[in-house]
């Protein structure tokens, strides 16, 4: 407890109380001014000194645990600081001011106790986390080894993937799946692992649907948009998500889709490139996109991680150049590029995950008109 008086006012007037379980420490307000480390304490200050306290000490005294005022004679004038717990002073009983001290030393105490609690539950959770992000990071690495090029062949064309492990919370995610003569891509980017796990199980649901078309893929961007909103209410933050989802007509070879988030579409026809920077709560025709893709015609798609992780290099060619290029195959393609991304890693890991897929329709390929 500290008494904040410049004389022994109040010191003599607590040795009076009997049965006050807690010592005391007086220092005068020069003191007081220079004095640091004292959120944790209990004051007991003068009136007289209360009322001569500028803003800067005023402002100090506000600080700390909590502040008592002694008076003789209450002053209704005296303005009590933020932090006041009451009056106290001889006019009132010696019982009930040694009852007030004890109780709220006591409060003290275990709001103390407490904060140690809480410091040391913040260093085992801490240690918790370290622990579950390095076991990602395992998982990250065993995903990368096991799976790290991905080749889906259908009549008339091919879609190659690529995928590369980054530090961020939450992640990357896409996949693909054919139903007759449809083949529906998903590509989506999060800040958070639920939200991650929420696309994934409603992606899930999709592709056990009979049947993909537009109606059936614009359900599931309404139930992903719900669903983002519905994680944000319960985590009170926002829950950042990034999706694109896209049909292809392996008849026509006609490409449909929308994009929520920062995206690129990379053609090897130039005509055809398409960024995006739209938000998940966008009305879905806004964020619409449309291509018919040509006999020997590559499409790249390139998800958020990837063009953040891009746009912080500076590689001496563009990629729209390597796509473009038909004397460089696909896989060698995504190989360059993501050598370009991880080349100057030390830990193995991009700053945020990356993944890369491109379409490639066959040379002789017989299109429906």
């Amino acid at each position: 407890m500290i008494v904040l008086d410049n004389t022994d006012t109040i010191s003599h007037w607590l040795e009076q109380l009997e049965g006050v379980e807690s010592g005391s420490k007086r220092i005068d307000l020069a003191t007081f001014e220079v004095a640091s480390g004292l959120s944790d304490d209990l004051v007991i200050v003068s009136e007289e000194i209360l009322s001569d306290m500028g803003p800067e000490l005023l402002e100090k005294l506000n600080q700390t645990i909590g502040v008592l005022v002694y008076t003789q004679d209450i002053n209704q004038n005296t303005k009590p600081p933020l932090n006041f717990l009451g009056w106290v002073g001889p006019q009132f009983s010696e019982e009930l001011m040694t009852t007030q001290l004890n109780n709220i030393n006591a409060m003290i105490k275990n709001n103390l106790f407490l904060k140690s609690q809480l410091y040391s539950m913040n260093h085992e959770l801490t240690e918790l986390m370290e622990g579950v992000e390095s076991q990602l990071f395992r998982v990250k690495h065993a995903y990368e080894k096991v799976a790290p090029k991905r080749l889906e062949e259908f009549q008339g064309f091919k879609i190659y993937s690529k995928y590369a492990p980054g530090e961020n919370m939450g992640g990357e995610f896409f996949d693909l799946f054919s139903t007759g003569d449809k083949v529906f891509i998903m590509m989506s980017n999060t800040s958070s692992y639920l939200a991650s796990s929420a696309i994934l199980q409603l992606f899930t649901e999709l592709k056990h649907k009979p049947s993909i078309g537009k109606a059936e893929e614009l359900e599931f961007i309404s139930q992903v948009q719900s669903q983002m909103s519905e994680l944000t209410k319960t985590k009170k933050k926002d829950v950042t998500a990034q999706v694109m989802t896209c049909i292809l007509d392996t008849k026509t070879m006609l490409i449909s889709g929308h994009a929520f988030g920062i995206f690129k579409l990379i053609s090897s026809q130039m005509s055809k490139n398409l960024t995006s920077e739209n938000s998940i709560h966008m009305n879905a025709e806004q964020v619409h996109f449309e291509f018919k893709m040509k006999r020997g015609e590559r499409f790249m798609l390139c998800s958020p991680g990837f063009v953040m992780n891009w746009q912080k290099l500076t590689p001496n060619f563009m990629i729209e150049q390597l796509v473009s290029d038909k004397k460089v195959k696909v896989l060698d393609i995504l190989d360059e590029v993501f050598f370009q991304l991880k080349k100057d890693s030390d830990q193995g890991f991009l700053n945020s995950d990356a993944s890369a897929i491109i379409l490639e329709v066959e040379q002789n390929v017989m299109l429906q008109v």
